[in-house]
């Protein structure tokens, strides 16, 4: 697990997000941080400045509603710097395991978490359940086109 107090001041971390899983083994995070094989690149924004705990946001640019069960696939790495003869110099480190995740899998376990580790209001949980249904609904609809 790394939070924002665990990266130096030249250091950021950036998740590469894979549509499938991805052969890691054997691979250096220069390799894989250099292949193309990864769809997109999202470099973390910082803290969320919520005082309950420290966690790191990363941007993105959506995820088509046919899309919201499918598994994504990240790998977590640490960019670094340092300049040489006034130049940056990147390198590379693999932060953390590969994760498994889907939109779906965060609402369900924002549901199953209610009341336990916290507390959702009516409008939330609504909102969770509608995204359910919907991405099912959506990967129906699609599917029959």
């Amino acid at each position: 697990e790394l939070k924002c107090d665990d990266l130096a001041d030249n250091e950021e971390l950036c998740l590469l997000f894979y549509t499938a899983a991805p052969d890691v083994a054997g691979k250096s995070a220069q390799e894989l941080y250099a292949s193309a094989a990864y769809r997109k690149t999202a470099f973390s924004k910082g803290e969320t400045g919520r005082e309950v705990e420290d966690c790191m946001l990363f941007g993105s640019n959506g995820i088509a509603a046919s899309k919201l069960e499918d598994t994504v696939y990240a790998l977590p790495v640490i960019r670094s710097y340092e300049v040489v003869d006034e130049n940056l110099v990147y390198t590379y480190t693999v932060g953390a395991e590969l994760i498994e995740y889907s939109v779906v899998d965060y609402a369900e376990e924002m549901l199953a978490a209610d009341g336990d580790t916290i507390f959702l209001t009516n409008e939330q949980a609504n909102l969770f359940n509608s995204l359910i249904k919907y991405a099912a609904a959506a990967k129906k609809l699609f599917a029959a086109q």
